[in-house]
């Protein structure tokens, strides 16, 4: 059965005029409505499903666009679809400086950058999962947990319709906007960059918090375009500033050459919640090494950062600004990514379990690999593995003159990556 047939009992039937669809007759499952393009004349489809559906058999060949797969053009027409695709690549902003917070491999072999606890020995993890274990003890211990709740969403928190996933990203974005508040980087003159924005919903509860404040900036930056940003909420005389949005990878982001930041020289604050992997080394690679200099040589002031951490097991060696730890612990690119593939088991722990026979104990729990190490153990581990790793950042952030902090800004029922690093210059 195809795709366009697999309908719910209760789908709407199609508006017809004359006996003749409006749109394309093409059902899509997953998004549960009808494709929206107008059909082709005599078909009842789009020119796209008419083919899939082998209803039009036309001599012209269509093939994936290169751009963007998910849609397709004429061959015969490529070279003109090129130009007018809505995926094709835009100009760069003046800020682009390609690879700029790439960090380098420091000579390591490019083969240690594959490697995962699924190319190596059990004997081989488990020796590492012993001096991962030394190592927390006696650079990490334990986290502090500091769940706060800024008073800006309690009305939003009590709305009714907002589900349980709403709730949890709502006490996430409270909490953070509360530890700003709480370093004393929530006031008024500050220009505030949100890395890897998305809908800009941070940025969005940071202003609102500051709505009495009239001297704050803003300035949100994302790779991709992102349907129904918060942006909207912030474009009438009354709404508070605009919000400065750069279309641009943190990889290659020159914070000097932008050109709002060079021509005032008001002390930044960068936040960031759930920046995945290697994203979070490059944002503080570019807070720290890629500021403003005036015509004096006066550096642009990074007075604090806030940042929910995301995603370990997509760190690497290169882009990772903890290497100096790591090399003063005797580790290397290769069991760096050992440790860094390990961190899935912190946030596997129902997958861990659930390898649990059904009403068997820890006596009796059996696992074919990692000396039988418990669920429990593997996600402790897991743990002491994404602490290491953010260790190393903070260190790499006290390097730089900051005072640094890392600790559980959110309950495990809320998010399973509920670790953040506040920061402020000293």
């Amino acid at each position: 059965m195809s795709e366009s047939e697999e309908k719910p009992a209760n789908y709407t039937a199609q508006e017809c005029q004359n006996g003749v669809p409006e749109r394309c007759s093409f059902y899509m499952k997953k998004k549960m409505r009808y494709c929206k393009l107008e059909p082709v004349a005599g078909s009842g489809y789009c020119t796209i499903h008419a083919h899939d559906m082998g209803v039009i058999q036309n001599k012209r060949k269509r093939i994936p666009c290169p751009l963007d797969p998910k849609h397709s053009c004429y061959e015969d027409l490529l070279k003109n679809h090129l130009k007018k695709c809505n995926a094709r690549p835009g100009l760069n902003p003046p800020c682009y400086v390609i690879d700029i917070n790439s960090g380098s491999d420091d000579g390591e072999n490019s083969s240690n950058y594959q490697v995962s606890i699924r190319d190596v020995s059990d004997q081989e993890v488990l020796a590492l999962t012993k001096v991962v274990t030394e190592l927390h003890k006696g650079f990490v211990g334990e986290l502090d947990k500091n769940c706060l709740f800024h008073e800006v969403l309690q009305e939003e928190k009590a709305k009714p319709h907002n589900g349980a996933a709403a709730q949890k990203h709502i006490n996430q974005q409270a909490s953070l906007i509360g530890h700003l508040q709480k370093a004393g980087l929530l006031r008024d003159g500050i220009s505030y960059l949100e890395f890897g924005a998305g809908k800009g919903g941070l940025s969005h509860w940071i202003q609102l918090a500051l709505s009495q404040c009239s001297n704050n900036q803003y300035i949100l930056i994302d790779r991709s375009s992102v349907r129904y940003r918060m942006d909207t909420y912030h474009r009438g005389a009354e709404q508070g500033p605009d919000f400065e949005r750069i279309k641009t990878d943190i990889r290659h982001l020159h914070l000097g050459k932008i050109a709002s930041l060079q021509n005032d020289m008001r002390p930044i604050v960068g936040v960031g919640k759930h920046l995945c992997g290697s994203a979070t080394d490059m944002m503080l690679r570019c807070l720290m090494e890629t500021p403003h200099r005036d015509e004096s040589g006066l550096k642009s002031k990074i007075v604090g950062i806030v940042l929910a951490l995301c995603c370990h097991h997509r760190t690497d060696w290169q882009t990772y600004c903890g290497k100096a730890f790591f090399k003063q612990c005797g580790l290397g690119a290769r069991e760096f990514h050992l440790i860094s593939s390990m961190t899935s088991w912190a946030t596997c722990g129902g997958t861990l379990a659930a390898e649990k026979s059904p009403g068997g104990s820890d006596s009796t729990y059996n696992h074919y690999r990692y000396g039988n190490l418990l669920p429990e153990e593997r996600e402790e581990i897991g743990y002491q593995c994404k602490q290491l790793i953010d260790h190393g950042r903070l260190l790499y952030l006290k390097d730089h003159g900051y005072h640094v902090q890392q600790i559980y800004y959110a309950e495990k029922e809320q998010t399973l990556e509920n670790m953040a690093l506040v920061a402020k210059c000293t």
